[in-house]
């Protein structure tokens, strides 16, 4: 029998759009019919570069000591347009790759794969396909790892948690495609586990799935038009949760400018009295020292004299700020932000 879901152009489901589906049916229904999609996140991309690194040691085409390099350069490449800081691209390349007293996640990953003793050949990302019963749309998935005997799935996490039904659904329809037993490797910086589903786990898990399934079948049944669906189950207002009321946002957005505070930023030459202002509005000191920095590499003629910007030796200039009215800081740097930067501009000219 046809599947209910190709009304609206979807001839299969996941794993994790079953999942998603489960925690938000609005949300999920968006990304399948009609092709919103999650924007990708530190999170998701460090998961994925840890997965794609072990596989590559694992296969050997990879010594360990390529790890940290190889990690670092793919990391940064998938996630450089991404709206982070350096500071937090970081953090998470450190829980993959670990420091002097934590592995990290890709060595614990392997230190979970050396426990298990696996008996070869070895499958990674294996395409499989079923239907489970009562339901009439196939389910497409692929398998992070098989060997004979055993099914994993590696989870590169920040904390290590039991497991639960998101669980319980991707491990039984796993099962439902290997007839293996079925692992889950959830690993963070520190430390690692090795979960086995159980029995019961795998049946609720396949139970679960087939009535989530069947209630999205009997949705594209019943409903011609997604709105209307949508509309019934956020009633009253807004049934798209991915897009804010123009009130919460104008409310966010205030709630953002009260807790910026204004600071005053004065350039010193050490040997005159005078100095340049520099007003900023930020969240943080952090965040106003990087904006102030910022402005210096915009003008560099910021400084309180222009002439002889080729002959400016370092450490001739010291920033204070204070911050509302109240007491005045200096920074430790000696150097002001963007010095180099302003001395190259000065010797070119």
């Amino acid at each position: 029998m046809k599947s209910p879901l190709e009304k609206f152009g979807r001839k299969h489901l996941s794993p994790s759009s079953i999942n998603g589906f489960r925690n938000d049916p609005v949300g999920q229904c968006k990304k399948m019919f009609q092709k919103f999609r999650d924007e990708s996140n530190l999170n998701m991309e460090r998961g994925k570069v840890a997965e794609k690194i072990l596989v590559m040691w694992l296969k050997k085409e990879i010594q360990e000591q390529d790890i940290n390099v190889l990690a670092e350069k793919e990391f940064t490449a998938n996630t450089i347009f991404q709206n982070c800081t350096e500071e937090e691209r970081a953090k998470e390349l450190e829980k993959m790759i670990g420091t002097a007293k934590a592995p990290g996640i890709i060595r614990n990953f392997k230190k979970a794969f050396d426990e298990l003793k696996v008996n070869m050949p070895i499958k990674f990302q294996t395409k499989h396909e079923t239907i489970l019963k009562d339901t009439n749309t196939p389910i497409m998935g692929y398998t992070d790892m098989e060997t004979p005997l055993v099914t994993v799935d590696w989870k590169a996490t920040s904390q290590i948690r039991q497991i639960d039904m998101d669980n319980r659904i991707q491990g039984g329809i796993y099962w439902k495609f290997t007839q293996k037993k079925m692992l889950f490797i959830k690993a963070t910086k520190t430390k690692y586990e090795i979960q086995e589903l159980t029995k019961e786990d795998i049946y609720y898990g396949l139970e679960t799935a087939v009535h989530v399934i069947k209630i999205l079948e009997n949705v594209c049944n019943t409903f011609d038009n997604l709105d209307d669906y949508y509309k019934l189950i956020y009633p009253g207002k807004k049934w798209d949760r991915s897009e804010k009321l123009e009130t919460e946002v104008i409310l966010e957005q205030r709630l953002m400018e009260e807790s910026k505070k204004n600071y005053l930023f004065k350039i010193w030459w050490t040997e005159m009295p005078t100095y340049r202002e520099v007003n900023i509005s930020a969240k943080s000191d952090d965040e106003a020292k990087e904006l102030v920095a910022k402005e210096f590499h915009k003008d560099p003629y910021m400084y309180p004299f222009e002439s002889d910007m080729k002959d400016l030796p370092k450490r001739m200039f010291r920033i204070t700020y204070e911050i509302e009215g109240g007491k005045t800081y200096e920074l430790k740097t000696e150097d002001p932000p963007g010095h180099e930067q302003i001395t190259k501009v000065g010797s070119g000219s």
